[in-house]
């Protein structure tokens, strides 16, 4: 048994259950355009992932 067929049902498990998770998903699924590359894709989620940093590191450094 290889450590993804052990992981495989958690993580899908984590993934049904986790609705923030889900409802970014669909939303990043509805506003990304269906002829953009895999790159263009992945650099659209970076953005998004630093942005999101920026956003709660200010607000738990908000006096």
């Amino acid at each position: 048994m290889t450590f993804w067929d052990f992981s495989a049902p958690f993580y899908d498990r984590a993934e049904h259950t986790n609705t923030a998770y889900n409802k970014m998903l669909y939303l990043m699924r509805d506003l990304t355009p269906t002829d953009v590359t895999v790159f263009e894709a992945a650099e659209e989620l970076k953005r998004i992932s630093v942005s999101s940093v920026i956003v709660a590191v200010a607000l738990l450094i908000r006096p």
